[in-house]
């Protein structure tokens, strides 16, 4: 039974096609998948996120230049744009392990690491 499935209590109580994704090989892959992606950004994040404490622009255009990476946007429109920044930066990195996930599936890992480490 995978993470889901688990956290459901009364997973025979649920409609049919409800139960059926939450206990099918596919969603058991995807939950692996998202294991492994999350084990790899935990290091990547926490390493962006020491990277820029206050996070300023001159911190940030640090951290890209240190993972080889070229800014896009204006990191002056404010803290959204610096938020998106990093998280962008994050993601690019994750791609490189994981090319064959989705961008929503590799962004859901650095936010929940992000979560994890309260960040």
């Amino acid at each position: 039974m995978g993470f889901f499935a688990s956290v459901i209590k009364d997973v025979e109580g649920l409609p049919a096609d409800i139960k059926a994704l939450l206990t099918s090989p596919k969603l058991k892959a995807a939950e692996q998948e998202v294991a492994k992606i999350i084990t790899a950004a935990a290091p990547i994040v926490k390493d962006i996120a020491v990277a820029v404490p206050n996070k300023t622009v001159q911190e940030v255009i640090a951290v890209y230049n240190k993972y080889g990476a070229t800014v896009a946007g204006d990191l002056e429109a404010g803290p959204l744009a610096i938020g998106n920044a990093l998280l962008n930066l994050a993601v690019t990195e994750l791609q490189k392990l994981f090319p064959a996930s989705t961008v929503t599936a590799i962004e859901n890992a650095v936010t929940t690491v992000l979560t994890l480490l309260k960040l």
